[in-house]
């Protein structure tokens, strides 16, 4: 091989070599940008999501409290103690799950906002039981004795429901937001 010859070949040689470096160096950085691009991402849904989560968790542990004096036996339930200052109380507590809930269902994931909103609906049903035996005490609605198991067991039942969905929550929320993308 002659010296010319043999100098073209090395010089394209070298040309293919930096040419396949800078396509090597391209796809990197591309691939870097993107990775920090979702690492981005992820950071700017985890706070908000953070502080959601931590909103919703407050309005379900005031209902939760609210709730427990009400998951006993439907027999043992003291339905004369439910006055308009309960259902005030239990409405209230509603209305701010219901807020909250909201938020949770944007912030997402599907599992999260699918706890949430069982919270919610049991936060509904335990409001309308209530209601009904406040309204019955105070004598804007008949007392109808056949009624008074049934709604014992409304309060006690949906009181209960709404406890369990509740202590769901939290283990749900920790793991949205330990998430980090890795496995989707």
């Amino acid at each position: 091989m002659d010296a010319g010859l043999a100098a073209v070949l090395g010089a394209l040689t070298g040309s293919v070599a930096t040419i396949g470096a800078a396509l090597a160096t391209g796809w990197a950085q591309r691939e870097g940008a993107r990775i920090t691009a979702r690492s981005e991402h992820r950071r700017q849904r985890l706070e908000p999501r953070t502080a959601i989560y931590k909103e919703f968790v407050s309005h379900a542990n005031t209902i939760q409290g609210i709730a427990s004096r009400f998951i006993v036996d439907p027999e043992a339930i003291d339905l004369d103690a439910i006055n308009e200052d309960v259902l005030r109380g239990v409405t209230s507590a509603a209305h701010g799950i219901e807020k909250a809930w909201a938020d949770v269902a944007l912030a997402g994931p599907e599992s999260v906002a699918t706890c949430a909103g069982e919270i919610y609906a049991h936060s509904i049903r335990m409001t309308i039981a209530v209601n009904e035996v406040a309204r019955r005490n105070s004598g804007e609605i008949p007392l109808n004795p056949g009624r008074e198991l049934a709604t014992r067991v409304a309060v006690s039942d949906s009181a209960h429901r709404l406890w369990m969905k509740v202590d769901d929550f939290a283990p749900l929320a920790r793991q949205a937001l330990d998430d980090d993308g890795s496995l989707s």
